[in-house]
């Protein structure tokens, strides 16, 4: 292979690190801070960790592992496609663990719908007609 040598060794280790950054996910929910009761208690709520690209890429960078998914995922003249089986395998696995959380109500199902294309897209259109009337007098 010319040129630069690929930070990822094979699908095999890609896959690896995600699943790495699955079990991060999680281990690691996101706290929501609300106030209770009469007092306005401080309390902590868990809530599940979405799995996201960027979230992986953002994972990947953390870790020192690789600091650039999208040249693997372009596949520029068809450099990297070695990989392009493991990243449509990460990207479907994303998808259905987004998809099926905001179907259950874990995820807020408006924003997943428009980062998954799913949203339903209403046109209105709008027509407004003046009619011009001449008065006069004889």
């Amino acid at each position: 292979m010319a040129g630069r040598p690929k930070k990822i060794k094979d699908s095999d280790t890609l896959y690896n690190w995600f699943e790495q950054y699955k079990e991060y996910s999680n281990n690691n929910p996101i706290q929501k801070m609300d106030f209770k009761g009469r007092d306005a208690d401080i309390v902590y709520y868990k809530l599940e960790r979405p799995l996201t690209w960027t979230g992986f890429k953002a994972w990947l960078y953390q870790n020192h592992q690789i600091t650039n998914l999208d040249e693997y995922k372009a596949n520029k003249n068809n450099v990297y496609n070695e990989y392009s089986s493991i990243l449509r395998v990460i990207g479907d696995i994303i998808y259905q663990h987004q998809f099926d959380g905001a179907c259950v109500g874990v995820f807020k199902y408006g924003i997943i719908a428009r980062k998954l294309g799913l949203s339903e897209k209403t046109e209105i259109k709008n027509e407004l007609i003046i009619q011009k009337t001449k008065i006069g007098f004889d």
